[in-house]
């Protein structure tokens, strides 16, 4: 039977969950508080238990890094509210107005960012809002200006040229780290049948 690799590590108290040795250090130091614990640990660990943890570091960072990418396209799109807000001060006619809105919203892994066309149906009190979604591909990344800019007023145009390049971007983002996030989920099942279930890190000393 092949014997699994070792090497001395240094890691995080809380990727110690779970292996005893936190267990261990809490009896025997009579404390109840993990906080008194040292932050860091070095240990004789296995080399499938560092790659798992390597991988849970890889995930959240990935996950940081869809946070940002959500949080840039609400700043986006914030921009853009305000300088058509600023613009429709001065227009004294509906004509004048415009009829596109902007939604960003995330579910999951799934962040959508999204044009919508407004309409007004109905007269007086009976009048009403319908809201449209402009089609975009599901394969693309980026709206075709020709599809926006039939619904834009004419002072619109290079606003929505403007925020559609940046959405364009952050949508390819958002892309690429969902597809690195499920790649990561792949590995990390592999590498959990690749770890001997009854290997357990020995504690060497802590810092």
């Amino acid at each position: 039977m092949l014997k699994t690799l070792e090497r001395y590590v240094t890691v995080p108290r809380t990727h110690l969950r779970g292996t005893g040795i936190i267990e261990s250090r809490l009896r025997q130091s009579q404390i109840h508080s993990t906080a008194q614990l040292p932050a860091r640990y070095i240990v004789n660990i296995p080399l499938s238990m560092e790659i798992d943890a390597s991988l849970r570091l890889a995930d959240e960072a990935l996950e940081t890094a869809l946070n940002s990418i959500h949080t840039q396209a609400l700043l986006v799109v914030d921009a853009h509210w305000s300088a058509v807000s600023a613009h429709e001060k001065n227009a004294t006619e509906w004509k004048d107005k415009s009829v596109l809105q902007l939604s960003c919203h995330r579910k999951g892994n799934h962040i959508q960012m999204k044009w919508i066309v407004v309409s007004w149906v109905g007269r007086a009190a009976n009048r009403r809002q319908i809201k449209t979604n402009i089609p975009k591909s599901a394969n693309e990344f980026k709206y075709t200006m020709a599809s926006l800019l039939k619904h834009a007023r004419q002072w619109e145009g290079p606003l929505i040229a403007e925020t559609e390049s940046k959405l364009a971007s952050l949508r390819k983002q958002a892309s690429f780290v969902v597809k690195a996030k499920v790649s990561l989920r792949y590995a990390t099942m592999e590498a959990g049948k690749f770890e001997e279930s009854s290997t357990s890190p020995d504690e060497v000393e802590f810092d």
